[in-house]
């Protein structure tokens, strides 16, 4: 029998990875196993068959599929990060980094996979689903994780079916219907939940999250019992900790505020420790490479078939508002955090810092894989925004990759911005800066640092919007941003409130909301509080 073509081979994996999304386990790897034998050079084919292994908890036949993927490809931090995570459920993680460090992956990639070594295997606290609706939630979870959140809305729909008052299932139904902005079914869904498992800290978080919380509510004050009831230290008591001060925030109740916060905080930076000098040392390496001679050989010679909107910034400083304000555009899309263009980007700066400018040649094979997935995922946009807060990063590099795109970086008051991100809890091991005052002014400052080297060295890749000026003068702004992403004016984007996109963000609620600008400012309600966030920012004018 000849041997499948190229095309063949991309066709049947695209249709695998669909299967694999769709949480079809079985059929997607039985996949996978027809393309290993057809086509045994591919790594990310024994890569995808360890995920699957590995989420299916067959971990010696996932440890193999792994080891199989290394040895094509035995550089790559991803494959390595996958055997780092099988290794811990045997206490070995150790002997993993030793060969990775052998294997001659960077100093970057080496602490990344040394701080993911030691974050504790997640074990739920939740409630165990009841076995008839545990299908059902599965496949709601890949499909959420597929951008179907529809598709995902039904398949809770029936567990609840099969399960009526599951916690586990109203919970992850309340975070969904948050996303399409049906606010008051995820409130009633999340009040459920807790009123079902009031043991479990998470359940209290999404709660508090979805709602202003009332100080004459009779959960809060169930939720302050359970908190000093709550062992020290545990997962219950963290997630209590962050839904305690945002309540605490709510009610006015400043002076307690802090207390619930700063101890979630700690637990939370235990569990996800930060490396701020990965960072730094990506930083510098994406400034290095990027020189007059690399855009000199390759400006203009990406892929200009496309012409995305990029909106970036540091987390909590507006970028959610902006995308929202630009998707609610008769010609615009709002893609929400696609992530699919810094990692290659960087990867091709890694490559310039080490094989010179001829590396530079895959801009435009990044920027044509880019539009590939647009069109795939976004068939009928005319126009589509990808709200990636790491865009930032590569500023300067997005062009050569993608001549025609726009990149709005926001900007807001340094102490609102770190206020508002300490506040948050963010995914486990996101954004791992963000859970004390001093890293997170250590993370703003090189934020401010990065753009600062684009806004000299690529001032025309982009422009900057100041949150503070769009909250003060909303037309006015908006204007600026469609005249400089090429959009005709339309008065609807003043009313990107009632846009019906879902919004995939911590600022869900807030962008359901019109503009208000009781946030402006906040940070002098805690001024005492954040005297160490302050010591370690220095001087605000003298920040970039």
């Amino acid at each position: 029998m000849p041997s499948p073509d190229k095309t063949q081979v991309i066709r049947a994996y695209q249709a695998a990875q669909r299967l694999q999304a769709q949480g079809k386990a079985d059929e997607a790897l039985a996949a996978y196993r027809r393309i290993a034998k057809a086509a045994p050079r591919l790594p990310e084919v024994p890569f995808q068959i360890a995920r699957i292994l590995a989420d299916q908890g067959n971990w010696p036949d996932a440890r193999a599929a792994v080891e199989a993927a290394l040895k094509l490809k035995p550089k790559e931090e991803a494959i390595w990060a996958v055997l780092v995570d099988i290794a811990k459920n045997d206490g070995k993680p150790a002997a993993i980094l030793a060969r990775a460090r052998k294997a001659g992956l960077s100093d970057v990639a080496l602490a990344r996979l040394d701080a993911r070594a030691k974050v504790p295997i997640a074990r739920s606290a939740e409630p165990v689903v009841p076995g008839a609706a545990e299908p059902f939630i599965r496949r709601a979870s890949e499909a959420t994780r597929a951008g179907d959140d529809a598709g995902a809305r039904k398949l809770l729909d029936r567990a609840l079916a099969k399960a009526p008052g599951s916690a586990p299932v109203l919970i992850r139904r309340a975070e969904t219907l948050m996303t399409s902005g049906e606010l008051d079914a995820a409130r009633a869904d999340a009040k459920a939940a807790v009123e079902a498992a009031p043991e479990v800290g998470g359940y209290w978080r999404v709660w508090a999250r979805g709602r202003k919380v009332m100080a004459d509510d009779p959960l809060l004050t169930q939720l302050e019992a359970r908190y000093s009831e709550a062992e020290n230290g545990s997962d219950h008591r963290r997630q209590m900790g962050f839904a305690l001060a945002k309540a605490m925030e709510d009610i006015g109740a400043d002076d307690r505020m802090f207390g619930y916060l700063n101890e979630a905080n700690a637990l939370t930076a235990d569990r996800f420790p930060y490396n701020h000098a990965a960072d730094l040392e990506v930083a510098e390496l994406l400034r290095n490479a990027y020189t007059a001679d690399l855009v000199a050989e390759w400006d203009g010679k990406g892929d200009d078939s496309v012409a995305p909107i990029f909106v970036t910034g540091m987390p909590r400083s507006g970028t959610t508002l902006v995308e929202q304000i630009l998707a609610s555009h008769s010609q615009v899309t709002g893609g929400g955090e696609l992530a699919l263009l810094y990692k290659p980007l960087a990867d091709i700066a890694r490559r310039i810092d080490l094989d010179g400018v001829k590396a530079g040649a895959d801009f435009a094979k990044a920027g044509a894989a880019f539009a590939t997935q647009m069109a795939r995922r976004f068939p009928k946009a005319a126009r589509m925004t990808d709200k990636s807060i790491a865009t930032y990063a590569v500023l300067g590099y997005v062009p050569l990759a993608l001549p025609r795109a726009k990149i709005i970086v926001v900007r807001r008051d340094p102490r609102d911005t770190c206020l508002s991100v300490l506040k948050t809890q963010f995914a486990d091991g996101q954004h791992r800066y963000s859970y004390s005052m001093e890293s997170t002014a250590a993370f703003y400052k090189l934020f401010a640092g990065q753009v600062a080297f684009w806004r000299e060295r690529a001032p025309e890749a982009f422009i900057e919007v100041q949150y503070e000026d769009l909250v003060a003068d909303l037309e006015g702004q908006s204007r600026r941003l469609l005249d400089a992403c090429d959009l005709e004016w339309e008065e609807g984007v003043l009313d990107f409130h009632t846009a019906e996109r879902k919004v995939k963000t911590l600022s869900t609620a807030q962008v359901r909301q019109p503009i208000y600008s009781s946030s402006v400012g906040a940070w002098k309600r805690h001024e005492a509080d954040l005297a160490p966030l302050f010591a370690a920012l220095g001087p605000i004018d003298a920040l970039p």
